[in-house]
């Protein structure tokens, strides 16, 4: 473990070195999601991600219909053994998301 000193306080072993975080991993990747328009819809969908921890870095939103929206998001994620295929998974469950992809990992 290596440790950091700090003037407020005792030392304590960084997060990547700690064994409990030992399979921490940090994913970049880009969303598509589209939506219905409505209102509260694209709460909804940073609602899921905010409960997730995950960073909004860029969001795009453009109109595809006059009932559809498209958000491209790209997102930071720091996930212990959860993957970006459950985050669509949840996403595609709520009922104001017509589909959700991811579409770039990078």
């Amino acid at each position: 473990l290596s440790y950091s000193t700090d003037r407020n306080g005792p030392s304590r072993p960084h997060k990547g070195t700690c064994p409990a975080h030992s399979s921490l991993m940090i994913n970049n990747y880009t969303l598509s999601v589209e939506l219905k328009n409505e209102v509260g819809a694209l709460e909804r969908v940073l609602g899921v991600l905010r409960r997730r921890a995950i960073n909004v870095d860029r969001l795009t939103l453009s109109n595809k219909t006059e009932k559809i929206y498209e958000v491209l998001m790209s997102v930071t994620d720091q996930v212990v053994e959860a993957g970006s295929d459950r985050v669509v998974k949840e996403l595609t469950s709520l009922f104001v998301v017509v589909s959700a992809q991811e579409i770039e990992r990078f």
